[in-house]
């Protein structure tokens, strides 16, 4: 079984130690699990030289590290959606460097994966999707997933843009692990601009010409959205500048 190992980097300051510590949980892994192989894939997404240079160094220093360049940075989602793309295993192990206390539970990832027989498994926490908390999604960041799963959610991409969010919503069996590291924040939307415009629709509801504007204001603003959903096009992620296998 080839697993590879998606290590999109972009401000982190040393390569090495972050490097060194997966390294040694996956050559732990190996004794645990010695039919499983790893491939590395360095994404570097939009490092500054310094950086640049020192994932050159790891990929001459050791034969199973891949690096891809891209022409820019592109974020993290950007950055792994490049490598599920260009790398070729049977499994993904999708990894952030800014969040190094979760390398630790490498090994239960492999785990689930291996011996539980999951499609997909990593850390999820279950976030408000609306401000006022009645509706949750899942939200994925370092995860492991099959090659089925990953056309699935390739596929997925196409249509909605790149987010591993959608590995909540794609139909395979999961095992989601507690999240145990610190989280990153997610963006909430204020509350005032709703308030503001509920407001607005209560007080132009007293009049009836009012009433009736808004209501063709309204109308106007759906089926504007309307068609912008149909000729929305699937959005580019990435763009590639180099693979030095």
């Amino acid at each position: 079984m080839q697993v590879a190992v998606i290590i999109p980097w972009s401000e982190t300051k040393e390569i090495l130690p972050p490097l060194l510590t997966i390294r040694k949980q996956l050559a732990d892994c190996a004794r645990l699990w010695p039919q499983i192989h790893y491939d590395y894939w360095l994404i570097d997404d939009g490092t500054a030289t310094a950086i640049r240079t020192q994932l050159c160094q790891a990929q001459a220093r050791w034969p199973e590290c891949h690096l891809l360049t891209l022409s820019r940075h592109f974020g993290f989602l950007g950055a792994a959606q490049a490598g599920l793309v260009t790398a070729t295993a049977d499994a993904y192990l999708i990894l952030d460097v800014a969040y190094p206390a979760q390398f630790a539970a490498i090994p239960q990832l492999l785990a689930a994966m291996n011996d539980g027989g999951c499609a997909i498994v990593g850390f999820a926490s279950e976030q408000p999707r609306h401000w006022w908390g009645q509706e949750a999604m899942v939200t994925f960041h370092d995860c492991l997933v099959t090659t089925p799963a990953k056309r699935a959610l390739l596929q997925a991409a196409a249509r909605a843009g790149f987010s591993l969010e959608l590995l909540a919503e794609i139909g395979f069996k999961q095992k989601l692990l507690a999240w145990s590291g610190p989280w990153p924040k997610s963006p909430h939307t204020s509350r005032w601009p709703w308030a503001a415009v509920v407001g607005a629709v209560i007080f132009c509801g007293w009049w009836w010409p009012s009433a009736v504007a808004l209501n063709m204001i309204l109308s106007g603003v759906v089926l504007w959205q309307w068609r912008q959903q149909r000729q929305r096009l699937p959005r580019i992620g990435y763009v590639v500048s180099s693979i030095q296998r």
